[in-house]
């Protein structure tokens, strides 16, 4: 079946513009995505990633001093939201290194932030250790489904590495990760 664009049951009748069902929608989706943020924050420790709810720092993280400021920046245009809607998996690569953090919602509303970088010497041990990479990027790709009374996660992170010929190898890593912040490496 072929829907003319604009029809459907989130849009008026006779090209009125959306439907009050549209907006709301919309409006609902918007403040899901706006109470729960991660934002760069400025600390005496360093630049903090941290994860900002109603304006309040909720759990964080210190970046490495070798990522760029440009690099978290265009880090913080691909968030990964859990289908649950509140863990968060980011990852920042640069020209010397990578960075790739989880953040998992605790009981008491606040969030644990857990360093997943290691993920990519695993992967680096898979693809060809034997090799010498001039770049190499890990992030996060995909949640992963698990069972329903499991207190864990599972993403999937991906690792591209590229030799000094330019041939590049990629390896994908279903990384587990329990509620108290324990990654379960291969």
């Amino acid at each position: 079946m072929v829907r003319k664009l604009g029809t459907g049951p989130y849009f008026a009748t006779r090209n009125r513009g959306p439907s009050l069902n549209f907006l709301k929608f919309f409006l609902i989706v918007a403040l899901a995505q706006s109470v729960t943020t991660l934002k760069v924050l400025d600390d005496p420790a360093g630049r903090l990633l941290a994860v900002v709810r109603d304006g309040k720092n909720v759990g964080s993280i210190v970046i490495p001093m070798a990522m760029p400021a440009l690099t978290v920046e265009q880090g913080l245009r691909n968030i990964l939201r859990h289908p649950n809607g509140n863990d968060l998996a980011i990852g920042f690569n640069s020209a010397q290194s990578s960075f790739v953090v989880v953040f998992l919602l605790q009981r008491d509303g606040s969030y644990l932030a857990v360093d997943v970088t290691r993920v990519e010497k695993v992967n680096i041990g898979a693809i060809g250790p034997f090799r010498a990479y001039k770049r190499t990027e890990t992030t996060p790709t995909s949640w992963l489904e698990r069972p329903q009374n499991d207190d864990s996660v599972q993403i999937q992170l991906q690792t591209h590495a590229w030799d000094l010929s330019g041939r590049r190898y990629t390896m994908n890593e279903p990384l587990i990760i329990t509620r108290d912040g324990t990654p379960l490496w291969r």
